[in-house]
């Protein structure tokens, strides 16, 4: 499920929400300090939830990022919980997003960095001395604001880094664009062309 990402390497964060690792779990030094993260346009998190649970029981990623959960805002969360995960959502009814991230972590959710205009979770990652962060972002292909979202993250991260100016960003996207250089589509679209612009313009930033 998914295509996976490894990560190696007052505050933007606005933390309200915090996930932090069991007493018995422990963390590499820092510069040994990676995760294992996953993405995944899951198409409906309502009639796909097995597979989320056996792909977390199987791979046991530190996050799963799912875009387009097609779950309504009231909906709620606990019925979609799995054991040893924390799970952050954004939901939407035709669109949204969601992160499940393992107890193992020390994590909190970015709420100050996310936009009501916007599909996005931003994830604040702590290992002792090194602060990181991870955006999961969806947009639909209906969109008319494409420009408007790319500026967006790129004002958050250059927030971010004022900061932190040596913290790692690592922008997980689901774009719904196409672009044969960067995304090996057949074509490249206008969409796709901003999308590519922005991500090269957003250097030394990771874009996923």
């Amino acid at each position: 499920m998914g295509t996976p990402i490894c990560h190696n390497s007052e505050s933007p964060s606005g933390e309200v929400t915090k996930n932090v690792p069991r007493s018995d779990a422990s963390l590499s030094d820092d510069h040994n300090f990676s995760t294992l993260t996953y993405l995944c346009n899951i198409r409906g998190l309502g009639s796909n939830f097995q597979s989320v649970e056996h792909h977390l029981s199987s791979t046991k990623p530190h996050h799963l990022f799912l875009t387009e959960t097609q779950l309504s805002e009231a909906t709620d969360s606990g019925p979609f919980s799995i054991l040893s995960y924390f799970l952050y959502s954004h939901f939407r009814s035709k669109a949204g997003c969601c992160v499940y991230v393992c107890n193992d972590l020390t994590c909190s959710r970015a709420h100050a960095l996310e936009s009501s205009e916007f599909y996005t979770i931003w994830l604040r990652l702590n290992s002792h001395s090194l602060t990181k962060f991870i955006c999961a972002v969806y947009l639909s292909p209906d969109s008319s604001d494409y420009s408007k979202s790319f500026d967006y993250l790129a004002s958050k991260m250059e927030h971010i880094l004022s900061f932190y100016p040596f913290t790692e960003i690592s922008i997980l996207r689901d774009f719904n664009v196409h672009h044969q250089l960067w995304l090996s589509s057949p074509f490249t679209d206008h969409h796709g062309e901003l999308a590519f612009n922005s991500a090269i313009g957003a250097t030394p930033y990771s874009y996923s």
